[in-house]
């Protein structure tokens, strides 16, 4: 057979380890993994389950909160200042006309 590139290999190793590739596929990257070290250590790796800290997820969604929360509120508030100015600029024009223009 055909001597197969280790980046092939490689390429194809995630779907190695879910086992979603195909008979002939599976028995190329078998037939692979029995003489290449090197794509041996990567499919061990892969392997391997990978645990996310629970604490450190929380953290983020807690930062990524308050910069909401924060964004929120200044918003808010310039939502409010901006509807007095128009208030306040819409009262003092309709004052000053009926002053002036009787």
């Amino acid at each position: 057979m055909k001597e197969i590139k280790c980046t092939i290999i490689q390429d194809v190793l995630p779907l190695y380890v879910d086992e979603v590739v195909s008979e002939d596929t599976k028995e190329m990257v078998d037939e692979h993994l029995q003489h290449c070290e090197k794509c041996q250590k990567e499919y061990e790796t892969m392997k391997q389950e990978l645990y996310i800290p629970a604490e450190n997820k929380a953290f983020q969604f807690k930062e990524i909160s308050k910069k909401w929360r924060k964004k929120k509120v200044i918003i808010s508030i310039t939502s409010v200042f901006i509807t007095a100015l128009i208030l306040l600029g819409t009262y003092l024009s309709v004052f000053y006309f009926e002053t002036v223009i009787p």
